[in-house]
């Protein structure tokens, strides 16, 4: 009693003031440590549920403690001499530890959670399950599943003021499930895990529970369930067949718990694919009235497919979305159904102990039924997600190879407007080349009467006159002023239509240069490059 009264005095170094063998317990606390402000809540929202029941009681009684003082006067240490009566005569013990949803903290604080813990000598590998929960942006962990057990049998744990005989067993596993949410229609779905540790005195039938879940669903469907047994005396816990039948019953209902919603659950996936999927499998690509038609090489001309309409890239990730749910859902499968055959292995190996006599009980045999009948429809789920997944498989690759096709058709189109194009362009060069000739030969033309043309018209201006003299011949006579007038006018303009030309040329090739060196930046700068935006799957958090 002085040892573990010691240990409840430090218990903020839970686990490594207890005294046990195990080499990691100093690794223990220092994770514990390291998740404390995102395991557990402050002390103004705290809020620990126990649910009791006292030797004599038909009802078990919910009491909850929002304060360590209140811990306290639940979890009492007896001074010497004395004896904490309400823990030794009591039979079985709820601690129910939750938040509000399976990704934040849990309503508890560390104070409270490790005096408990302390108190009731919850063995250290508890913590590697508590782990999963707390606080996080996304689920981590979910993968982690385990089963723990030990069992105790010396005099040296014994505490007879607190009814405990120092021969118990301890085991804890987790199970997972399917439930309901509302945060996402698209897929109504989450799943949850809930932790389950157990232990029970073999001489004094003293039952201890520490449930652990995201949420308190399943505290209120088990509160319901032991409260109307205990008032219809299924479970009077008055002798230790009674207590131990208890037992497994609520073991029961736990692993009953982890069985719902799964049918629907992968109902539900299989919709989603084939929602997403169906165009794939029925959309008629080359439009063949025959059915075998299509099966025949060269037997229906490729038509022009509208896939934007069917098919896009994000199909292919919202598959990719289905695979991973279901390749989860099978993980939490396996790993309940292979905890599902640790607890029967526990209860196997332990009635067949001398001493445990109360364990040869007729509610055995049922126990041991119903979990088998859970285990085949457990493997029943497995085998239609291991279907599912390869079918999600194989309509992805269909998805896949459509894409391919429409790429192809695409390049194929591309190739053959480009193709018109270049005829198009040979064309036009051969026009070109043509009208270039006509044009070289009327500048040809041009340039031969030109000069002749230029003297044809100066001569019948009045600058240069030819008149005819008495004797008949004539004279030819220069206006100088009229040369000098038409000089006058004729080079400045010359002159303005050089000069206008060569300000609009340069301004042309100022605005050309200017226009490659933007060019030149952009292909420095990779501005063509446009990643692929991120896909944020929508994720539960109730």
């Amino acid at each position: 009693m002085e040892l573990l009264r010691e240990q409840c005095g430090a218990h903020q170094h839970y686990p490594k003031q207890l005294d046990l063998d195990s080499k990691n317990l100093n690794d223990y606390f220092a994770r514990l440590q390291a998740r404390v402000s995102s395991l557990f809540c402050e002390p103004e929202d705290a809020l620990l549920e126990v649910l009791d029941l006292e030797g004599g009681e038909r009802e078990f009684i919910l009491r909850d403690a929002e304060t360590f003082s209140e811990i306290q006067r639940l979890c009492p240490l007896p001074s010497n001499g004395a004896t904490a009566e309400s823990e030794a005569s009591l039979r079985c013990r709820f601690i129910f530890l939750y938040g509000e949803n399976s990704r934040s903290k849990l309503y508890v604080t560390h104070d409270l959670v490790s005096y408990i813990l302390t108190y009731h000598q919850v063995q250290p590998w508890f913590l590697d399950f508590l782990f999963a929960f707390g606080k996080q942006e996304v689920p981590q962990d979910f993968r982690f599943s385990s089963f723990r057990r030990i069992h105790h049998n010396s005099s040296k744990l014994a505490i007879p003021k607190l009814g405990r005989s120092g021969q118990d067993y301890h085991m804890c596993y987790n199970l997972k499930s399917v439930e309901r949410t509302s945060t996402n229609p698209h897929m109504p779905w989450s799943l949850r895990q809930t932790v389950v540790y157990h232990s029970y005195d073999t001489l004094k039938g003293q039952a201890f529970w520490i449930i652990l879940k995201g949420n308190d669903s399943l505290r209120g469907d088990l509160e319901q369930s032991v409260q109307k047994r205990q008032s219809q005396g299924q479970d009077s816990y008055s002798t230790m067949g009674q207590s131990f039948a208890a037992t497994i019953q609520i073991h029961l209902e736990i692993c009953d718990w982890s069985m719902q919603g799964w049918r629907w659950y992968i109902n539900d996936l299989e919709s989603k694919l084939d929602q997403l999927t169906e165009h794939g499998v029925t959309f008629d690509i080359f439009g063949a009235k025959d059915p075998l038609r299509s099966l025949v090489p060269g037997s229906g001309a490729c038509q022009k497919l509208n896939y934007d309409k069917f098919f896009q890239f994000s199909n292919l990730q919202e598959a990719q979305h289905v695979e991973e749910k279901a390749s989860k859902a099978l993980l939490a499968l396996k790993s309940n159904a292979s905890n599902i055959d640790a607890l029967k292995s526990h209860y196997t190996s332990a009635s067949s102990v001398q001493g445990n006599g109360y364990m040869v009980n007729p509610c055995l045999a049922d126990f041991y039924a119903k979990l088998d009948e859970m285990s085949s429809e457990l493997d029943m789920h497995q085998s239609a997600l291991q279907a599912l997944v390869r079918l999600v498989t194989d309509r992805k690759q269909l998805l896949f190879g459509i894409l391919e096709y429409e790429n192809m058709v695409a390049t194929r189109t591309f190739a053959t407007k480009a193709q018109t194009s270049a005829e198009n362009m040979e064309k036009l060069t051969k026009q070109t080349k043509r009208e270039t000739v006509s044009m070289k030969v009327i500048t040809l033309v041009t340039m031969f009467f030109l000069p002749a043309t230029f003297i044809s018209t100066l001569m019948s201006t009045d600058i240069i006159r030819w008149q005819l003299d008495n004797d008949g011949t004539f004279q030819k006579s220069v206006s100088w002023g009229a040369v000098r007038f038409f000089l006058a006018l004729s080079l400045p303009l010359t002159f303005t239509t050089f000069i206008t030309w060569a300000i609009v040329y340069a301004v042309i090739l100022y605005q050309e240069r200017r226009q490659e060196k933007r060019l030149q930046g952009y292909g420095k700068a990779d501005v063509w490059y446009h990643p692929l935006p991120r896909m944020s799957w929508p994720i539960d958090v109730s």
